[in-house]
């Protein structure tokens, strides 16, 4: 690694090569961990997963069309047989009556904004982009119908920074 850096510095390699390489490391040694779970939240599959920047809350979007929505807190976790289970602190399941009817479509994206774990977004096929209050789970503002379909937006749907 300090060879990679020492030729990036003298010009020698690309910019893009050490990112490129420490990047692709890191993923090979990714692996799951054997000692923690996650407490079931979705019926169907899971479509998104972003973790905050503190890396304490995990949020997950189903791929069903009820759009359920989970909050974990991974750094909390409770021993269960042995094992540790991160627990829902908060899931749109158990507000189904006090909360908007989900989506015409899944979940396509769940994301945490980036300076305040209060708010996360979701968007959906269905071109429908809403803003969450993470403290009440409530919907705080509908975009619908998003002028540019969903799929079509490559990227974060967050800006960090304006130029």
């Amino acid at each position: 690694m300090l060879q990679l850096l020492s030729s990036r510095e003298q010009g020698l390699d690309p910019p893009w090569l050490l990112p490129a390489l420490y990047g692709s490391q890191r993923f090979v040694e990714l692996g799951l961990s054997s000692e923690k779970e996650f407490d079931r939240a979705h019926q169907k599959g899971v479509a998104s997963l972003d973790i905050d920047r503190d890396g304490r809350y995990l949020i997950s979007g189903g791929s069903d069309v009820t759009g359920t929505i989970a909050i974990h807190d991974t750094a909390k976790p409770l021993k269960d047989r042995g094992r540790y289970k991160c627990p829902v602190v908060a899931s749109t399941a158990a507000m189904r009556g006090r909360i908007q009817p989900g989506w015409s479509y899944a979940i396509s994206v769940v994301q945490w904004y980036p300076h305040d774990t209060g708010i996360f977004t979701t968007s959906s096929v269905d071109r429908t982009l809403r803003v969450w209050d993470t403290n009440e789970l409530c919907v705080s503002e509908d975009l619908n119908p998003f002028p540019v379909p969903i799929p079509e937006i490559v990227g974060c749907l967050i800006p960090i920074s304006h130029s």
